[in-house]
């Protein structure tokens, strides 16, 4: 098996906060052999592949189900939040009467009004009141809790059977508009609009979008779009980026 898919497995179990011995004890394999998966000393078989899968809510790649190799694909494992599946989450919350917005890298999609990049989650944000109906509702569609280091009741994950991730934030504003509590949201924070796959959703507008883009150790997904948005929207390109070379 390559390094590559090695780390993949190494960082799936490590964002699900599971040591070897718990991985190994969920799939019923032992701590050693967990071991060698990450130090691409040996694979797991198909069904040792699935349950992997079932347990990070991913997909396994059909060209690697069907072949039962795990080094036909290096996506095997790898979740993605789809253009139907994003759609269709939107438009449920939309239809219940929560109040979502769309953030990350489907936010930077919609400001542009095109699909640039494949995506592993949706990014949601939407006051703290709605979420025990949010809970409810992509529960009733069979999503679950997918375990965090750092999930809180402000900021958490849902996934379901299929790979499909929903990142969630959640704010309370008081009646003057004051953040006081959750995510450190703001209201012009909350004021653009875009489309995905010409469905309307709200969104940060691109400046603030740039923003929530800098100040971490960013990298090309990110710089890609980023580079696309001060394109577009005639921003400067932040000063985080410059190690990918100068604005074109």
């Amino acid at each position: 098996m390559n390094s590559e898919i090695a780390k993949r497995l190494q960082v799936n179990r490590l964002n699900s906060n599971l040591s070897q011995e718990q991985l190994a004890e969920r799939i019923g394999v032992s701590r050693q052999t967990v071991s060698k998966w990450e130090r691409a000393e040996s694979s797991p078989d198909m069904e040792n592949l699935i349950a992997l899968a079932k347990l990070y809510k991913t997909t396994l790649d059909e060209k690697a189900r069907d072949s039962g190799h795990v080094e036909d694909h290096h996506n095997m494992l790898q979740p993605e939040m789809t253009v139907e599946a994003t759609v269709s989450i939107l438009k449920l919350l939309e239809q219940n009467g929560i109040e979502v917005y769309v953030d990350g890298g489907w936010g930077v999609d919609a400001l542009l009004g095109e699909q640039t990049r494949r995506h592993e989650d949706l990014d949601i944000t939407l006051p703290h009141k709605y979420v025990p109906q949010l809970r409810e509702l992509l529960a009733a569609c069979g999503y679950e809790d997918v375990p965090r280091p750092d999930s809180w009741e402000c900021n958490f994950v849902l996934g379901d059977n299929e790979g499909h991730l929903v990142d969630v934030h959640s704010y309370t504003f008081d009646e003057n508009g004051k953040n006081i509590f959750g995510v450190a949201y703001e209201p012009h924070h909350l004021t653009g609009t875009g489309t995905i796959n010409g469905h309307p959703v709200k969104c940060p507008p691109p400046d603030v979008m740039v923003e929530f883009h800098t100040g971490y150790d960013v990298d090309k997904d990110d710089y890609r779009d980023v580079k696309a948005l001060c394109e577009r929207f005639g921003i400067a390109l932040p000063k985080d980026y410059e190690k990918f070379g100068k604005r074109p």
